[in-house]
């Protein structure tokens, strides 16, 4: 009678944990790992671009059409606000944060390095006072000079990132190109060293928080194919990744 009841216990948990591995999403991508950057996952988020605030305190982040934020370190996000579009950048003044609703202008990046034909986000039109709790309209004149260099960002300690992109020409002109995915640097000492990210993903924005760690937005096309997701397309992920330790 032993032997039929622990027979009987044996089949139940094999039919539980079947109808367990039943229940898994088949396509939930694996979660990546790396020794020196954390990844933040935003469900839905479709893709990331701007970043500002803390992982310690309130990370906002702006996606395909909307911001979102995180109050315990990217395990739970809270819809922020609908913006009908991407906002490309976000400018922080004391305690405002801008978003810039226009993108595409060049002008030169006037910094510690000089650099030409930099890609501009501009036209401060909403602003929060607590990082993304609640937006105002800005209705000042000031607004068309706020303006910010996407893909550079530069250190409480002054050293200058920028996102640096791999690559190939589609034409003879160079007119027309490919990105095949970007490179992180930072200008220390009078050249720019080469900052290990470990995946080759065509990347957005950068930011640095108050505490010297380096925050970089990542497209999600590559991600995708990766994982071999299914997913119909407003229900990717968007993904920004969080260097462990402070830089220089």
């Amino acid at each position: 009678m032993k032997k039929l009841a622990l027979l009987f216990l044996c089949l139940s948990l094999l039919i539980s944990c079947e109808d367990d591995a039943s229940n898994v999403l088949p396509n939930t991508p694996p979660e990546e790992e790396s020794s020196d950057w954390t990844t933040l996952i935003i469900p839905n988020g479709r893709e990331a671009y701007a970043i500002t605030g803390s992982i310690d305190d309130t990370l906002l982040v702006t996606t395909w059409t909307k911001a979102y934020f995180t109050t315990d370190r990217g395990s739970t996000w809270q819809e922020s606000h609908d913006f009908q579009g991407p906002i490309y950048d976000m400018v922080r003044r004391k305690d405002t944060v801008f978003a810039l609703l226009a993108s595409g202008g060049l002008k030169d990046y006037i910094g510690s390095p000089h650099i030409n034909d930099q890609v501009y986000a501009s036209i401060g039109s909403k602003y929060t006072t607590d990082y993304g709790g609640t937006w105002q309209r800005n209705t000042n004149r000031n607004q068309h000079d706020i303006i910010s260099p996407i893909g550079i960002t530069i250190s409480p300690t002054g050293i200058t990132y920028r996102i640096k992109d791999d690559i190939t020409p589609l034409n003879a002109d160079t007119t027309f190109y490919r990105t095949n995915h970007s490179t992180v640097e930072m200008y220390h000492e009078g050249y720019w060293q080469t900052i290990d990210f470990p995946f080759e993903y065509e990347l957005n924005n950068l930011y640095v928080d108050d505490d010297n760690r380096l925050y970089v937005s990542a497209a999600t096309w590559q991600y995708v194919q990766d994982n071999q997701i299914q997913e119909p397309d407003e229900n990717y992920p968007g993904l920004v990744y969080m260097h462990k330790h402070p830089l220089p």
